[in-house]
């Protein structure tokens, strides 16, 4: 794929944190789908010599920055240490954030970068990410946010589709599009603002993507961009740390976007449905010994995080 776009100085943003053969296969797949580019590495790690690791791996490559934070900050906070960085080079024009177990097709940056040049109403930009497992069943592509069941939507998600099926350059407006692969226009920072660092982990993005909406541009979600995810569902969302996030960010998001009777339901429904199925997911996935020996704390982990995300705290 032939695009001009040498005039784009992109500055990629990673979030590191215990993982160093991962970040470099995502730092090659970019340099691979891009060449403009620039690296902007937060350590969220609290390990002195994995940093140190990361450093001597890392020589290989060129136009690398390197930051070391001295704990685990969260997502949103690290992002907008790299976003804070990267804007002070004026040649910025794009700003990508990578997870540090995603990869990126040859041409997915390209195809991004394609898609917000042509709408000047659109500020970030998403591709089809599969699963690295499964590299033919989707694990995240353009959501739409349902109001009515305060959950978001994702018509491909889990489903066995081929990428020869995705070639079609076909660009939709969304409501949602996730961090794991994200293209930012530099004007979006301007206007929208950093990440809330409220959440320090997960909804960040969901609260991205909403107020991107509210300010009354676009989120594209480029089907024909394509990337993967180094993830297990299994036994990602069953630690107490993930599960508690999950539960104060929900309820975060949900205080912050939506007003009198709305807010109202949507609080409800995210407590008595998701707290339900979080409950049952718990109790009855065998496939994770962790989570089947460890019950009770997820299950208070979660309340825990339903008061916490009303606190405030």
């Amino acid at each position: 794929m032939e695009l001009n776009l040498s005039n784009n100085i992109l500055k990629v943003i990673l979030i590191s944190h215990n993982k160093i053969d991962p970040l470099v296969k995502a730092i090659q797949t970019a340099i691979d789908s891009y060449q403009n580019i620039h690296f902007i590495i937060i350590d969220n790690s609290e390990s002195l010599p994995f940093f140190e690791n990361i450093k001597k791996t890392l020589n290989r490559f060129k136009d690398v920055t390197l930051i070391k934070n001295s704990k685990n900050y969260g997502f949103a906070k690290a992002v907008n240490q790299g976003i804070n960085i990267a804007i002070t080079d004026n040649n910025c024009k794009y700003i990508l954030l990578l997870n540090d177990d995603a990869y990126v097709d040859k041409d997915c940056i390209p195809k991004l970068i394609d898609a917000l040049e042509n709408d000047d109403k659109a500020f970030i930009a998403g591709p089809t990410i599969y699963y690295v497992e499964n590299p033919n069943k989707v694990w995240s592509a353009g959501g739409y946010f349902d109001r009515f069941l305060s959950r978001i939507r994702i018509p491909l998600k889990n489903k066995e589709i081929s990428i020869d099926e995705l070639k079609r350059n076909l660009i939709q407006e969304v409501d949602f599009l996730t961090g794991c692969v994200l293209l930012i226009k530099r004007e979006a920072i301007d206007k929208v603002g950093f990440f809330d660092e409220a959440f320090l982990f997960y909804s960040e993005d969901l609260d991205y993507s909403f107020r991107v909406k509210k300010a009354g541009y676009r989120c594209l979600w480029v089907r024909s961009s394509i990337a993967w995810h180094d993830i297990d569902l299994n036994t990602r969302f069953n630690t107490p740390f993930v599960v508690y996030n999950l539960a104060k960010s929900g309820i975060i998001f949900r205080l912050k976007h939506f007003k009198g009777c709305e807010k109202i339901w949507n609080i409800l429904v995210f407590i008595l449905i998701h707290t339900f199925q979080k409950i049952i997911t718990i109790f009855f996935n065998k496939k994770d010994a962790y989570c089947a020996k460890k019950k009770i704390p997820l299950i208070t982990s979660w309340f825990k995080g339903l008061i916490d995300g009303f606190k405030g705290e």
